[in-house]
């Protein structure tokens, strides 16, 4: 599957998911962000790891926090995008589900490596 960040100019909802992730969108609701320069894992790495549909790390792999869900639900609701917001918190619930997301809500580049 060839999934790109855009499609006809917009952004898809995997991209925004990756960028959350990466950007610390989910980490900032929570009052914490990446450092800079921290962001090593590239948006086709991403969706290489999430269509290899494997857990790369089991000790991080876990449910998406409810703060995560309700940080989408404010967007939904605020946007009025409802449906790009739903597969977008889909693509992030996976990456939490294999073990991509560290502790600080952040994408953790030395889980490539297992990848």
């Amino acid at each position: 599957m060839n999934i790109t960040p855009k499609v006809n100019g917009q952004f898809t909802p995997e991209d925004m998911a990756y960028t959350s992730i990466a950007l610390g969108t989910i980490a900032g609701f929570r009052g914490t962000a990446p450092e800079a320069g921290a962001i090593k894992f590239t948006f086709d790495q991403f969706i290489k790891t999430l269509e290899s549909d494997k857990v790369v790390d089991p000790s991080y792999a876990r449910e998406l926090p409810v703060y995560a869900k309700e940080m989408s639900d404010i967007n939904a609701r605020h946007h009025g995008n409802f449906d790009f917001e739903r597969a977008k918190l889909s693509v992030i619930e996976k990456a939490y589900r294999l073990g991509l997301v560290d502790r600080n809500d952040l994408l953790n580049p030395a889980l490539l490596a297992r990848a």
